[in-house]
């Protein structure tokens, strides 16, 4: 990097280190490991406690491969070509990502409305608010409702009292405030881990609640906008495929199709032999051969594991 600032000239020349993107890149990349440096310096010396949220500032080194993919990523093509492909899908993108963020705001929005700080857990009879511990609670934790037309009632010995638990027991995901709404919603469209926020909501609060909206969102969030992306990326490349087509004409189609063909050897020497898929093996008869090979049959095999797979569920 020092070497390219000496040649190329730092922000003079013909060709300055700066105004290079791929060199702004490689700098901001080496501006963060040396972060990441310091950062471990101070942690061995105590001077900054370990799996603090400067931590963070580790999280960009990974961008790195992004430089290691450019090497075989090469496309033969004018660069004012590629920059237009990319100047029209980067604005798609981008249309994407505001249609997306639209919808994680909206559901983050209506989550702080629709359930607010669900903080009401069963807890043994007795136990006193401010000095509830592990062992007071139900196992495994249960949150519960304060109405009791709705959500989950508290077995017998047990009652429902609101906790003023931290978020590093309790856990960061909920809807007690638009940040934490809008991790809740990330989570929940990934959708891994949604079915445990599902049942939280149904049990501190009525379940059609949470039935609309988080049957709703996963419509939105996790198939619409995310077959929407899906849509544009694949658009992409189609009109770099078009774009290649019409600079070096129709391609010879490759083959998918090959004859299977064996290795074998005799006095002569060693040849390729073409294998007839169709003959018979063994010493079945040959209709039963066909009979085996048949779609029918194979449509069969599948039913009866897909009934077996039933059975042993049930």
């Amino acid at each position: 990097m020092i070497a390219k600032m000496h040649i190329r000239g730092l922000i003079t020349g013909e060709s300055p280190y700066l105004k290079d993107r791929w060199c702004q890149f490689d700098a901001t990349m080496v501006f963060f490991l040396w972060i990441s440096v310091i950062l471990q310096v101070f942690e061995i010396t105590e001077v900054v406690p370990k799996f603090s949220y400067l931590s963070i500032l580790r999280a960009p080194r990974p961008l790195i491969m992004i430089r290691f993919i450019r090497v075989f990523l090469k496309f033969s093509m004018p660069k004012s070509r590629i920059n237009q492909i990319f100047k029209r899908s980067s604005q798609q993108i981008y249309n994407v990502t505001l249609f997306f963020l639209f919808f994680m705001s909206l559901y983050g929005l209506l989550g702080v409305q629709f359930f607010g700080e669900m903080s009401s857990h069963c807890v043994r009879n007795g136990t006193i608010a401010e000095k509830v511990t592990l062992n007071d609670l139900a196992v495994p934790d249960a949150y519960c409702s304060m109405d009791k037309e709705s959500g989950y009632e508290c077995p017998q010995g047990m009652v429902c009292m609101d906790l003023n638990l931290p978020k590093s027991i309790s856990g960061f995901s909920g809807f007690d405030d638009f940040a934490h709404s809008f991790f809740t919603v990330y989570q929940a469209a990934s959708p891994e881990g949604w079915a445990i926020l599902v049942y939280q909501a149904m049990d501190s609060l009525p379940a059609w609640r949470a039935t609309f909206y988080f049957t709703t969102m996963i419509f939105f969030l996790a198939w619409l906008v995310k077959n929407v992306f899906i849509a544009v990326i694949t658009e992409t490349f189609n009109e770099i495929r078009v774009q290649f087509q019409q600079m070096w004409g129709e391609r010879v189609q490759i083959q998918t199709e090959s004859t299977p063909q064996v290795l074998k050897g005799d006095d002569s020497g060693w040849k390729l032999v073409t294998v007839d898929e169709s003959k018979g093996r063994g010493k079945a008869p040959r209709c039963l051969q066909v009979a085996i090979h048949s779609a029918a049959f194979q449509v069969i095999v599948m039913m009866v594991n897909v009934a077996n797979a039933f059975v042993a569920a049930s």
